[in-house]
């Protein structure tokens, strides 16, 4: 499904930058927090993930 692998990787993404490890993408700085929001099923199924250290 790819509509939650996006999802998913939206997370992975967030889990890279926090941890310092998402080589050229790593955001400037120490970043602390982190968001990913998606959408699925035609815009019926709404996530959001909120990811710190």
């Amino acid at each position: 499904n790819p509509i939650a692998a996006a999802g998913l990787m939206k997370e992975a993404e967030i889990f890279w930058q926090l941890r310092g490890e998402a080589g050229a993408r790593q955001v400037p700085g120490n970043p602390k927090r982190g968001l990913a929001q998606a959408w699925g099923d035609l815009m019926q199924v709404g996530t959001v993930v909120v990811m710190g250290i």
